[in-house]
């Protein structure tokens, strides 16, 4: 599943992924608060 070699955008994907968690949760929330209101 992984190749031995991991790609710099793989591994930059991985770094940044739980930074943007919080961008993501909010940006769904504030969609959500659209449909709703």
């Amino acid at each position: 599943m992984f190749e031995h070699d991991i790609e710099p955008v793989t591994l930059f994907i991985i770094c940044i992924a739980p930074l943007s968690y919080p961008l993501i949760v909010t940006i769904v929330w504030f969609l959500l608060q659209q449909f709703v209101v």
